[in-house]
């Protein structure tokens, strides 16, 4: 899976307008694999609220070098389309973000 490139980037960070600027050049990567069901964590509700989560394998790392530290990766779209993504060092780091969510998630089921 690779996403398209029809960006600029400057030192990693993508420079071009639009939905992934001032984010790491992995972000459409990551993004396109959420349009095709991939994620490992989907906490979304709608469009624009919740983020997926994904743990960055060495198919990952080979095609983005400088996730070679990184355990995970979370993306979330904003409500104007914009995608926002964080990093995740450690398993632990990981987990704690998808315990949140898990229990965001299973709050907004019940209310529904």
């Amino acid at each position: 899976m690779h996403a398209s490139t029809d960006y600029t980037s400057t030192n990693g960070i993508i420079s071009s307008p639009g939905k992934f600027e001032g984010e790491p050049t992995w972000a459409p990567y990551f993004y396109d694999a959420i349009l095709n069901g991939c994620c490992d964590h989907d906490y979304r509700n709608g469009p624009d609220d919740g983020a997926c989560f994904f743990v960055v394998t060495d198919a990952d790392r080979r095609e983005f070098p400088e996730l070679a530290s990184i355990y995970g990766v979370g993306l979330a779209e904003s409500a104007q389309g914009f995608i926002y993504t964080a990093t995740y060092e450690t398993a632990e780091a990981f987990e704690s973000v998808i315990s949140i969510h898990q229990s965001c998630y299973a709050a907004d089921e019940f209310d529904a």
